[in-house]
C-alpha cells in the first residue's frame, strides 16, 4: 500500500500543477526519477555508503516474504512508470542501481531541457540537489514537516550551512 499511496499522491501532485498551470496559460514538464537498488556509484567509492539506513532483519520478514514483497513494489514501479508515461508533458524513468541525484544536474547543466524564460522548480529534500541551483532561474521548492519554501542559488549556504556571508564567490561553470 505504500507505494500505491505514493503513486496517488504523485498523481494529485501533477494533476494539481497541471490545473494550476493550465489557468495561468504556463507550460509544464515533469521529469521524475525512481531510483531503486544500490548505488553502484556510491557503494564502489564506499562500501559502507548508508548502511546506516539498512535493516538488516528486514522488518522480520522471512527470506521468501521478502522477495514477495520486492515482486510486489517492482511491480508497481512498472505500473507507476507505464501510467505516468502516458500523460502529456510527463517524462518518468527508473533508474535502478542509480542515485537520481545526478540525472537533473546533468540535464540542466548541458541545457538539454532549458528553454529561455522559464523557470525550473525541483521538488525534493534531497540535499545532494542543490548542485542544480546554478543559475538564477532555478529553485529548490523544501519542505520538512510544517515548513515550505523554495530555495533559490543565493539561499544555499543560508539555509543549509547558516553561514550570513560568503567569503568567495564560488565558480558553478564545470
Amino acid at each position: 500500500t505504500y507505494n500505491y499511496t505514493l503513486f496517488l499522491s504523485l498523481l494529485e501532485f501533477i494533476s494539481w500543477h497541471k490545473v494550476y498551470a493550465k489557468k495561468r496559460n504556463i507550460k509544464i514538464n515533469f521529469y521524475i526519477f525512481f531510483e531503486t537498488g544500490k548505488s553502484i556509484y556510491h557503494t564502489n567509492i564506499h562500501s559502507a555508503y548508508k548502511e546506516n539506513r539498512k535493516n538488516s532483519n528486514f522488518f522480520g520478514l522471512d527470506n521468501e516474504t521478502k522477495d514477495f514483497f520486492f515482486k510486489v513494489i517492482d511491480k508497481n514501479y512498472q505500473t507507476a512508470i507505464a501510467v505516468l508515461n502516458k500523460i502529456p508533458d510527463v517524462s518518468c524513468i527508473r533508474l535502478h542501481m542509480l542515485e537520481a541525484d545526478f540525472i537533473p544536474y546533468y540535464l540542466k547543466s548541458r541545457n538539454l531541457i532549458k528553454q529561455d524564460g522559464v523557470s525550473d522548480i525541483i521538488y525534493s529534500l534531497d540535499k545532494d540537489m542543490l548542485q542544480c541551483l546554478s543559475d538564477d532561474n532555478t529553485f529548490m521548492y523544501f519542505k520538512h514537516y510544517k515548513s515550505a519554501k523554495m530555495i533559490a542559488k543565493k539561499d544555499i549556504y543560508t539555509h543549509y550551512l547558516k553561514v550570513e556571508k560568503l567569503t568567495t564567490d564560488l565558480d558553478y561553470s564545470y
